[in-house]
């Protein structure tokens, strides 16, 4: 895979291999579990993809799934996993181990607002996407700060990873998050622009 570095900072997000209530197709949310198996396998496939990619940093949620997904990614290579607080995922509240198929049925109206534009909900008893802004911000800074140019990695799970990558690319609207484990262990390549304010 080739990254371009002239002289821009390259943020490459990493989603977390799958864990056990992934493949169970349940809400995971700020909830604390270890990579399943095949999660395990893609964080492996994951750091495989960035083998050849010269990494400035590699920031981790707290969670241990993409503490793992970042140790996968670390091995053979001088770089430490630095484990941020602010990359904390989104409390989910009520909803944590959840099926998504339950949630769908129980609450369609609340689970289409939140597919359709996330921002305005808050799931019971957890946290809203304002709430998630400025942890993400302050991160962001952070990271600018500390690195001007090269490429730095993020692991963090949905939706946490997609509101980052909403406030990289600069867009007032937070694309739907749902998680989802055809998402796991895949990444998104992006340039910080350094003009922009956190």
């Amino acid at each position: 895979m080739r990254i371009s570095t002239h002289n821009a900072l390259q943020i490459v997000i990493v989603k977390p291999g799958a864990t056990d209530l992934d493949e169970q197709r349940r809400i995971v949310g700020s909830l604390d579990v270890p990579l399943s198996e095949s999660g395990e396998q893609q964080a492996k496939d994951a750091a495989a993809r960035l083998c050849d990619v010269k990494l400035k940093a590699v920031y981790s949620s707290p969670s241990l799934a993409a503490q793992q997904t970042a140790v996968q990614i670390t091995l053979d290579r001088r770089v430490k996993v630095r484990v941020d607080a602010n990359l904390k995922n989104m409390d989910h509240g009520l909803w944590h181990g959840r099926e998504i198929d339950e949630l769908r049925c129980n609450q369609p109206k609340l689970v289409r607002q939140w597919e359709e534009n996330p921002a305005s909900v808050c799931p019971p008893g957890g946290e809203s996407i304002a709430e998630l802004l400025p942890r993400v911000d302050a991160l962001l800074k952070t990271v600018s700060r500390k690195h001007k140019s090269g490429t730095v990695v993020i692991v963090a799970a949905d939706p946490l990873a997609s509101v980052i990558a909403s406030r990289i690319d600069d867009q007032q609207k937070v694309a739907p998050v749902m998680q989802s484990k055809a998402r796991c262990g895949t990444h998104k390549t992006l340039k910080l622009n350094p003009e922009l304010a956190f």
